[in-house]
């Protein structure tokens, strides 16, 4: 059996949509490693063939996807203009938290996704450091701006 769960990530919680081809379930939990962990205990022994698939949403999808990956589970990260794009084609205007999961989930069990690979601790420190930069880079420039 086949079993895809769209999540839906923001900063203080995940709106999650159990999908098995016919009907969704839908969840909802505050996007922290204890809460995420509590879920997975559901799915963890699992005979299914089971697909986490979420949106890349700047940095907060990254725990997420990172604990579901170390915990042996398939993880899919869409970039969020395909998952706009597959919207427009099933003609879906209403855009909540629950119904992006559906969307998410529907995605998932439909087309063909790239797994997600995290990188390396290195390499996450230099992107964080790269970012930081650019960020310290640009506020530079705008003070020069106004001066």
């Amino acid at each position: 059996m086949k079993l895809v769960i769209g999540i839906d990530v923001s900063k203080e919680k995940l709106d999650l949509s159990v999908f098995n081809g016919e009907r969704h379930k839908m969840l909802s939990l505050r996007n922290e490693p204890r809460s995420i962990k509590t879920m997975l205990k559901d799915y963890r022994n699992s005979n299914t063939d089971l697909l986490f698939v979420m949106e890349a949403t700047g940095v907060y999808h990254l725990q997420l996807a990172t604990i579901l990956y170390e915990y042996g589970f398939k993880v899919s990260v869409v970039n969020p203009l395909i998952i706009k794009r597959f919207s427009q084609m099933k003609m879906m205007r209403a855009k909540t938290d629950s119904v992006d999961a559906r969307l998410i989930a529907a995605y998932g069990y439909e087309q063909k996704v790239q797994l997600f690979n995290p990188r390396s601790k290195e390499q996450q420190k230099i992107i964080k450091i790269l970012k930081a930069v650019d960020i310290f880079c640009s506020f530079g420039r705008k003070t020069a701006i106004l001066s």
